[in-house]
């Protein structure tokens, strides 16, 4: 059901007479296949990941997952992963010419601050982590936050929620231009776009709400390697005793991966 609902031709992949051996054979092949689309090819290897992930949820936690949700995540993981993801080949090829693979943070004009925001993803009942930090043209720390949250059901989602409270304090802390920078292309491009998401419908119309409230605000995507400041915070917030933290200055944990984006 939830490959037929993939769009994926079921009549092999599904057949118990065929050994499990060629059905991934058939799915090697399919990915290989330079004539299909990327997420048709690697789709798959994501479905079985949530199919996988599905039958420990009803398992362990009495838990059944809707095979259109199985789908939708796999969808979601698929894209995710493209977007994040660059062929070594690609790498080699851009990397002097794409200026976001480099691994300095950037900052952003004199009249303008930037606000990097990561998440520190874990599934479900599990706590995850969120980190932001607000740095001016100088680079120096004007504000930053870390907190835990319950985990959601996807990265895009805890992402959100990050951006949420980075948008959020921002504007509490009275700073109205301000440049919100993520390495989660598919959420900056949905940002951007507009876009619709039934999974992150309400997450977008949050994030749409705050927009006005700002004199001046942009969503930017770089690569991992320019936000480790905010992936350092998300990661250190699951560590702590508190559940939130805020900074009105630079803490001194986070001082060395500050002085390393300007080194």
């Amino acid at each position: 059901m939830i490959w037929r609902a993939a769009g994926f031709q079921t009549s092999q992949l599904c057949d118990n007479g065929i050994p499990p051996e060629e059905k991934l054979r058939i799915i090697f092949q399919m990915h290989n296949d330079s004539r299909v689309d990327r997420v048709t090819r690697f789709m798959p290897f994501w479905l079985m990941w949530r199919i996988w992930k599905s039958g420990n949820d009803l398992v362990f936690n009495h838990t059944r997952t809707k095979f259109q949700t199985t789908v939708e995540m796999a969808l979601n993981d698929t894209k995710e992963w493209l977007d994040n993801t660059m062929t070594n080949e690609q790498q080699n090829g851009n990397r002097n010419a794409d200026p976001s693979r480099n691994t300095k943070w950037s900052p952003p004009g004199r009249d303008k601050l930037k606000c990097n925001y990561d998440a520190s993803h874990h599934e479900r009942n599990t706590v995850s982590g969120l980190g932001w930090i607000l740095r001016n043209s100088q680079g120096t720390v004007i504000e930053c936050g870390m907190g835990k949250f319950q985990g959601r059901m996807t990265t895009e989602e805890a992402e959100c929620s990050t951006l949420i409270w980075a948008i959020q304090a921002s504007y509490g802390f009275g700073h109205k231009k301000v440049i919100f920078e993520g390495d989660n292309q598919t959420i900056t491009r949905m940002i951007n776009t507009k876009s619709s998401n039934p999974r992150l419908q309400h997450f977008l119309d949050t994030i749409q709400s705050w927009i006005p409230s700002f004199e001046s605000i942009e969503f930017s995507f770089k690569h991992r390697e320019q936000n480790g400041c905010a992936d350092f915070l998300a990661k250190q917030a699951i560590k702590e005793n508190t559940q939130w933290s805020l900074f009105h200055s630079c803490p001194y944990f986070l001082s060395p991966y500050v002085n390393n984006d300007y080194s």
